[in-house]
């Protein structure tokens, strides 16, 4: 009997030592797996971050596009008021000058409108304030450059109706 209950002690002792290393072997390979899962999401998320950062280079070049319009109507509008008294009285401003800066307006609108539309697909809130506050200047540049216009087309000469009909 002795002999027999040592057998069966055995035998359970050598099946509960299989158990653990069965569970021993489960748990390394789950823990392998969390490993790799966690490694996957690491590289989702950095992946995800490296698009929204191209994102917004994205905006940054169209920023630096509207600010070089916005450099471009600033020559224009120096050009516009550095036009003499005399002139302006009887011919106008530069009407030439005024289209021009009147034609970027559109292009001014498109940027932006691109911009925003750049910005709708970024997902982190940092990004996004700071792509916002591009945006906002960008804006703010246009209006700059539309209220220029809108002043100058605005402004009295006995003959720039008929050059202001020519250049618009």
């Amino acid at each position: 009997k002795q002999k027999e209950e040592k057998k069966k002690k055995k035998k359970k002792k050598k099946i509960e030592e299989k158990k653990k290393k069965q569970e021993h072997k489960a748990k390394k390979e789950q823990d392998k797996e969390n490993e790799e899962k966690k490694k996957l999401e690491q590289e989702a998320l950095r992946n995800k971050l490296q698009q929204e950062m191209n994102l917004q280079n994205d905006i940054d070049k169209l920023k630096k596009e509207v600010d070089q319009f916005y450099n471009n109507d600033n020559l224009s509008k120096k050009k516009i008021k550095s036009r003499p008294s005399i002139l302006m009285f009887f011919i106008g401003p530069d009407y030439k000058e005024l289209r021009s800066m009147a034609e970027r307006i559109g292009r001014y609108n498109a940027k932006i409108q691109e911009a925003q539309q750049i910005r709708a697909n970024i997902m982190d809130e940092a990004i996004k304030n700071k792509t916002q506050e591009d945006i906002n200047v960008m804006i703010q540049e246009k209006n700059v450059t539309y209220n220029f216009i809108k002043q100058y087309n605005d402004e009295f000469s006995l003959f720039g109706w008929f050059l202001r009909k020519k250049y618009e």
